[in-house]
């Protein structure tokens, strides 16, 4: 039997206890968390990006008309930076379970409003036909509470009180108020990427060191003295601790020890490349960047525009969600009911392309797009709807007579058509 045949065998029980068990089936909220927790991939699709679109100081209160901040814009920013976490938090969860509550608290001791969010584990509501709140009430776990109950219960009711909860959907479901999980779509591949680790992980422990393999007669293997002395020896010489005796009759009673080492073994880097490659595709996160090899994604200059343009997403997905809490804390603490009239938000990420960078981001543009006009006859598609796709501008303008050359013949003075210098050539 090869060692790759070994391997096989070795790990199939594994295999089917736990890459396959989990393939294809449905998940729970549990499942979503757990992932998350445990699996980087899941944590930074979900929780990670979010970080990344709306970093603190991410985003100015701007008039909607001058696209200039407005005058409560840095007070605003004072309540909203010691709660940016906790906000990020709960957007967190709106992508990971679909849907989660935001609460803003301001009537605490000091004074200081507080931000809550739940997961939908956490929290009940109770609404009308048209998805209108009627009443929440929420739950929420709390270490060293003074009466040792470990729980913080919340209830909104009012009128006055349901205006500040807020219920953040993802993707709408086919139930109202509720979301799919951003993850619903790429979960059998974000298990793909971790079973591989892990099997890859198995692969190095059981066999990638390679395994000591003893050839020796019977007589010292029935000798358990000699047969421990040889083990030992043999440990402390190479760093596999697998030993294999394979019995054989030598006419001299010799002992050899010998390390084998895997000759055949998988890449796992290759395995990765497909799921890897869907996550992306789903996600317009660039595979290197999941991956990890350009963290800083200034980097991978083709990767720039794709990361940006994700982030720029997230926080048009969230918008609705940002501009609650301005209102609420500009209303309940900085006492501009009027001023959020005619307001926007203006976010910034955190890195700008170059002048270069965007110079490369055009011409790769320009290129895909030649080369979709080259195939027009297989793709069967028009020239604007070409550009757009590949996100370039487009203006159609029609030719003025002054504009219009004729390139073989030239209009003399006396009205009569001439050849010119290159048709008289010809």
């Amino acid at each position: 039997m090869s060692q790759r045949q070994a391997i096989a065998i070795s790990e199939e029980n594994y295999q089917k206890a736990y890459g396959a068990f989990r393939f294809g089936r449905p998940f729970t909220f549990q499942d979503l968390r757990a992932q998350a927790d445990r699996d980087g991939i899941a944590y930074f699709l979900t929780y990670g990006l979010v970080n990344e679109a709306l970093p603190i100081d991410g985003f100015d209160i701007v008039d909607t008309v001058t696209q200039e901040p407005v005058e409560w814009n840095d007070a605003f920013q004072e309540l909203y930076r010691p709660l940016h976490d906790d906000i990020n938090l709960g957007l967190g969860h709106q992508r990971l379970f679909g849907h989660s509550l935001l609460s803003i608290i301001t009537d605490t001791p000091s004074g200081k409003p507080i931000f809550r969010s739940f997961d939908p584990d956490n929290f009940n509501i109770l609404s009308d036909k048209f998805g209108n709140l009627l009443s929440v009430d929420a739950e929420e776990d709390v270490i060293g509470l003074a009466d040792g109950e470990g729980k913080q219960d919340y209830t909104w009711k009012s009128t006055e009180e349901l205006k500040n909860v807020y219920l953040s959907i993802n993707k709408p479901a086919n139930k109202r108020n509720q979301g799919k999980s951003y993850l619903n779509p790429i979960w059998d591949d974000i298990n793909s990427v971790q079973t591989l680790t892990e099997i890859t992980t198995v692969f190095v422990i059981r066999t990638g060191a390679g395994r000591i393999i003893i050839t020796a007669p019977p007589s010292v293997l029935n000798n358990v003295d000699m047969k421990n002395s040889i083990i030992d020896s043999a440990k402390k010489n190479n760093s596999p601790d697998g030993v294999w005796f394979v019995p054989q009759g030598d006419p001299n009673n010799k002992v050899t020890v010998a390390l084998e080492t895997p000759t055949q073994g998988f890449d796992p880097v290759s395995l990765r490349q497909l799921p890897i490659q869907n996550i992306s595709s789903y996600s317009g996160i660039p595979a290197l960047r999941l991956e990890g090899a350009a963290r800083n994604y200034s980097t991978a200059k083709e990767n720039t525009a794709s990361y940006l343009e994700a982030l720029l997403q997230i926080q048009k997905e969230n918008l609705d969600e940002i501009l609650w809490i301005v209102e609420r804390l500009a209303i309940q603490k900085l006492e501009q009911k009027e001023g959020i009239k005619g307001i926007s938000l203006k976010f910034s990420v955190r890195e700008e392309l170059t002048e270069v960078e965007r110079l490369e981001q055009d011409q790769m543009k320009w290129e895909t797009l030649i080369m979709i006009m080259g195939n027009i006859d297989k793709v069967k598609i028009k020239l604007e709807d070409a550009q757009s796709m590949v996100g370039l501008e487009y203006t159609i303008t029609e030719p003025t007579p002054e504009d219009t050359t004729d390139a073989t013949f030239a209009q003399d003075n006396s009205g009569e058509t001439e050849p010119d210098e290159e048709s008289e050539d010809e």
